[in-house]
C-alpha cells in the first residue's frame, strides 16, 4: 500500500511531461512555412525588360517614316494611321503589327525596337515594312522603314548581336500573287550610319 502514492506520483509526472515533449515537435511544422515569403520575393523581371516596356508603351503613338503615305510619315494613334485617298472612298492606312523585338541596334547600350508596319493603300496589295526605333537618351527616333514584301506572312522578328532577323513566308518568282505564301525566307538588317539597311 505505501508504494501506491509513489507510483501515482510517477505516473502523474509522466503524464505532465508528455505534453512538454510533444510541444516543440507540434510547433515545428508551424515554424517551417515562414520560409515561403522568401520564394515569393524572387525578382520577376530584369532591368532590360522594364526598359523595353517603357519603349513599347510609346510605339503605338509614334511617328514612322514610310514611303506609302503622302507626306512620307505616318503618325500612329493607338497603332493605326489613316489618310484619305483622292477620288476614292478608301483610305490609305498604316498599322503597327503586334510582332516587336528589342535589343541594342546602335551600340549605345540602350534597348531599341524593331517593328513591322503593314501598309494598305486601298488596292489589292498589303505591303510589309520593317522599321527600327532607336532610344536616344529616352527619346524615340524611328528610322526610315524598309520594304520587305507584298502580301507576305511575317513569322518572327528577332534582335541578335545588334542585327534584326526577320523570317517570313513568301512566293517564288514564278508564283502568282494569288498563291498563298509558303516559301520560308529569312533576312537580316542592321543600323549603319543612322539608316536601316540589309545586312546579308
Amino acid at each position: 500500500m505505501p508504494q501506491h502514492p509513489a507510483l501515482t506520483v510517477l505516473l502523474l509526472a509522466a503524464v505532465i511531461a508528455l505534453p512538454g515533449c510533444k510541444g516543440p515537435a507540434a510547433q515545428s511544422p508551424a515554424v517551417q512555412p515562414a520560409a515561403a515569403p522568401a520564394a515569393a520575393g524572387t525578382p520577376s523581371a530584369p532591368p532590360a525588360t522594364a526598359a523595353s516596356a517603357n519603349l513599347a508603351a510609346g510605339l503605338p503613338n509614334a511617328e514612322f517614316l514610310i514611303e506609302t503615305t503622302a507626306s512620307g510619315k505616318a503618325a500612329l494613334k493607338d497603332g493605326v494611321y489613316a489618310e484619305p485617298i483622292a477620288d476614292s472612298s478608301s483610305q490609305n492606312t498604316v498599322r503597327l503589327d503586334p510582332q516587336v523585338a528589342y535589343g541594342d541596334l546602335d551600340g549605345t547600350g540602350t534597348q531599341d525596337a524593331a517593328v513591322i508596319l503593314l501598309a494598305d493603300s486601298g488596292g489589292s496589295g498589303t505591303f510589309t515594312y520593317l522599321a527600327a526605333v532607336l532610344d536616344q537618351a529616352g527619346t524615340m527616333k524611328p528610322l526610315a522603314s524598309v520594304f520587305i514584301g507584298d502580301r507576305i506572312i511575317v513569322q518572327s522578328v528577332e534582335v541578335k548581336g545588334g542585327k534584326i532577323f526577320v523570317r517570313w513566308l513568301d512566293r517564288t518568282p514564278s508564283e502568282p500573287m494569288s498563291a498563298p505564301p509558303s516559301l520560308e525566307t529569312t533576312r537580316s538588317y542592321a543600323v549603319r550610319e543612322g539608316q536601316l539597311v540589309a545586312a546579308d
